[in-house]
């Protein structure tokens, strides 16, 4: 299925495994050009080479821990011609859900919803 996306610009927190590393795969599916953002810098260049290699797209790498300040207003400043922003960034607690603290659960709320654009 086309969505009309190809030739846009995806920022996607988060992007090295998992939910947003799927995402990654699936964007640069559809032709976008992405922006991997991750905690890990040789996460992030294995991740980059394979979806280059699957789909040709383009792929920029950020090793950021967006749970810092400067790290997050480091992003806008690399990257200002963002089209799609997928704000995947986890900081879920470690334990099961109901086992959690609710401040652990907000905590990961906050960081999913907020990191990119505080």
């Amino acid at each position: 299925m086309d969505l009309g996306l190809r030739g846009r610009t995806a920022l996607i927190t988060g992007a090295t495994q998992g939910v947003g590393r799927a995402t990654a795969n699936c964007l640069a599916g559809e032709g976008c050009n992405l922006i991997l953002v991750a905690r890990t810098a040789s996460d992030l260049a294995r991740v980059r080479e394979e979806l280059i290699t699957a789909t040709g797209v383009e792929v920029a790498t950020v090793a950021a821990d967006l749970t810092k300040a400067e790290d997050r207003a480091s992003l806008p400043t690399l990257h200002p011609g963002v089209d799609i922003v997928i704000c995947n960034t986890g900081n879920t607690p470690s334990d099961r859900w109901p086992r959690s603290t609710r401040r652990a659960g907000a905590r990961a709320g906050n960081s999913n919803s907020t990191a990119t654009w505080r």
